[in-house]
């Protein structure tokens, strides 16, 4: 993975570095956790050796130099296959060419999941056939997501949901594992969370951060007045921060939804994420 020789990995086990469990027998076992956070800890390259699985040798050294959107045919047919391990595994050759969950999330996990979306839109892709799709990514997600190094906890609670009437939950999930990686404890509401439950919630879990997804409006109206009248009052009665997040809709809902983050893309998490923005609450 890192391209040393044993005697390095075994010093590193030594002092503590890199560290391991041993078997009965003697043989140090190394968590992928615990590799990943040695790794981004000292700023090291990993070429795992799980990009060798790719038979395609063209694709294969695309994949070398970092050009991991060309993943994107193989994830969209492993997804439409329900095929969960081979969804885990593009997910892993790409974080592991490039170990940035924005630009995996960006370049690679959104374009096929917007491509299915739309395909059933158009009547070329049947429902069941769309859902399959859809949670064969969702739970290769859960599973990927438990090997991600995680920073330190920074004492900061963000809680996740979809607007009233949203029921696309991945992108909102995204956002929630990053900011797990960032060091918040992150909790999810799920789909179509009324205005109502979602204010009982922000009274009872006491977030600094609020994080809605709101990719389809279905209603502006009631949307707005949802989110002005009932979510934002609640935001501001637990000294929180307010992001919602949806395509175009900085242009769409700009000067007229109360909110402290608009979110045209998940690249946008890398502000709201940011501590400084919750200092005068701590």
């Amino acid at each position: 993975m890192l391209d040393v020789n044993e005697s390095t990995v075994k010093r590193w086990s030594d002092t503590g570095d890199l560290a391991c469990i041993k078997t009965r027998g003697g043989h140090r076992r190394f968590g992928v956790a615990t590799v990943m956070e040695f790794i981004h800890r000292n700023k090291l390259s990993a070429s795992f050796t799980v990009v060798d699985t790719l038979a395609n040798e063209d694709l294969h050294a695309h994949v070398l130099a970092g050009n991991i959107h060309k993943l994107i045919p193989e994830l969209r047919r492993e997804m439409k296959t329900g095929n969960v391990q081979g969804v885990l595994n593009i997910l892993r050759i790409a974080y592991a060419a490039k170990p940035n969950l924005i630009q995996l999330f960006t370049e690679v996990v959104f374009p096929p999941l917007t491509e299915i979306g739309e395909e059933w839109q158009n009547n070329s892709l049947t429902v069941d056939q769309e859902h399959i799709a859809s949670n064969a990514l969702r739970e290769a997600l859960a599973l990927f997501h438990s090997e991600v190094y995680q920073k330190q906890p920074n004492g900061l609670r963000a809680v996740c949901a979809c607007s009233e009437g949203e029921w696309h939950d991945i992108v909102i999930r995204c956002v929630g594992y990053y900011l797990e990686s960032e060091g918040w404890q992150v909790l999810f509401l799920g789909q179509a969370s009324p205005a109502k439950s979602l204010e009982s919630a922000i009274k009872t879990l006491k977030p600094d951060l609020v994080a809605l997804s709101a990719t389809i409006i279905q209603n502006e109206r009631r949307f707005l007045r949802a989110i002005n009248n009932t979510i934002h009052p609640a935001v501001r009665r637990a000294k929180a921060r307010l992001a919602i997040g949806g395509p175009g809709i900085k242009a769409r809902l700009n000067g007229r939804v109360k909110a402290d983050f608009l979110c045209d893309t998940i690249a946008d998490c890398e502000e709201i994420a940011n501590r400084k923005s919750y200092s005068d609450k701590k």
